[in-house]
């Protein structure tokens, strides 16, 4: 392996080191201190991350799930609790149903023709 030094690498580089530290561990005292000072640092921190876990009084070899009872509070929303609602729109159209301003006359006639169209849809 390369040996410990300042050299500058890439994003990429160093991202694939931690990685690869990541999927090799090993436990400190096993280490080479030959590898590279990016590997190095990946398993200290993985390190730390073991010891943050070990003292914690989570339990993380199950798990967590929701209770029956929870999910079924759940079920018991409506849409309307769950879910924001879409204000009604009554102009919406399809592609290309509606042809663009430039497409016949002026502006001002489309403008006008635009009004009536909207005059009539809504009554």
């Amino acid at each position: 392996m390369v040996e410990n030094t300042s050299e500058v690498i890439d994003l990429t580089a160093e991202l694939r080191l931690r990685r690869w530290a990541r999927e090799n561990y090993v436990a400190a005292g096993e280490r080479d201190p030959s590898w590279h000072a990016v590997i190095l640092d990946e398993m200290q921190r993985r390190d730390l991350e073991q010891d943050v876990l070990e003292t914690a009084d989570v339990d993380v070899s199950e798990p967590v799930i929701a209770a029956d009872d929870e999910s079924a509070e759940l079920d018991e929303k409506s849409w309307g609790e769950l879910f924001v609602p879409i204000a009604e729109t009554h102009c919406l159209h399809g592609p290309h149903e509606i042809p663009a301003p430039h497409a016949f006359g002026t502006a001002a006639e489309e403008r006008a023709k635009a009004k009536a169209d909207l005059a009539e849809y809504f009554g």
